[in-house]
């Protein structure tokens, strides 16, 4: 009598009741626990992968726009100094006794002194393997540098970049104004326009920028 009148009240012969609030309720099953169990962990782990690939999405951006604002620093160095050069030699040349390795991407400008009638060199250039400098210290690979006629020393002007290509072009105007560009890569003396990549990685972003500049005075002394 007691099985047939819990199978009436539950629908379920021997279904396990519990009492709450004076009234008889049917308590969870193993079943219905290890569904709930099996939703909570989905939920878990799609709210973990959700917030991970925000992260990651967010880390990215973050170093997009670090490596931009480098990038565009070096490149806003670069450009200012070839703006105002005379003429751009590839190498080897010598600048306070030293030169780099020929492997290494380089440009050396001859920029005019402030306040005076002669020139002095200055050198950006990326080393093709990480290493030791003409007189020591350590290159990296990774890293552009800067020198200059008169300073002791070699600055480090960018990190965390992978390549460094240097163009050189020479721009010309015809009689009837036509303008032709020339790529004079095998002579660049004669090059009156740089044309400057920079590709750089910051954890796990790669980023290439590419700016163009004309060598004022180099371009009047035609």
């Amino acid at each position: 009598m007691a099985a047939e009148h819990l199978a009436g009240l539950t629908g379920r012969p021997g279904a396990p009741r519990v009492r709450i609030g004076g009234r008889a309720r049917r308590a969870a099953t193993l079943i219905e626990m290890l569904v709930t169990a099996a939703v909570i962990g989905f939920l878990s782990i799609a709210t973990a992968q959700f917030y991970r690939v925000g992260y990651n999405y967010h880390r990215n951006m973050k170093s997009y726009s670090q490596t931009q604002v480098e990038l565009r620093d070096i490149l806003d160095m670069m450009t200012r100094t070839a703006r105002h050069a005379y003429q751009v030699r590839r190498g080897p040349v010598q600048i306070n006794g030293r030169d780099q390795s020929s492997s290494a991407t380089q440009v050396v400008l001859e920029i005019p002194v402030p306040g005076a009638s002669s020139t002095q060199r200055i050198r950006f250039f990326k080393p093709a393997t990480t290493g030791t400098f003409p007189g020591g210290g350590v290159a990296n690979k990774n890293h552009i540098y800067y020198e200059k006629d008169g300073e002791v020393g070699i600055n480090t002007v960018a990190t965390g970049i992978q390549s460094l290509a240097i163009g050189y072009r020479q721009t010309t105007v015809a009689g009837d104004g036509t303008v032709s560009i020339t790529n004079v890569d095998a002579t660049p003396g004669q090059a009156t326009e740089l044309k400057i990549t920079i590709t750089a990685q910051k954890s796990a972003v790669v980023t290439t920028s590419v700016a163009y500049v004309a060598m004022r005075n180099a371009i009047g002394g035609l």
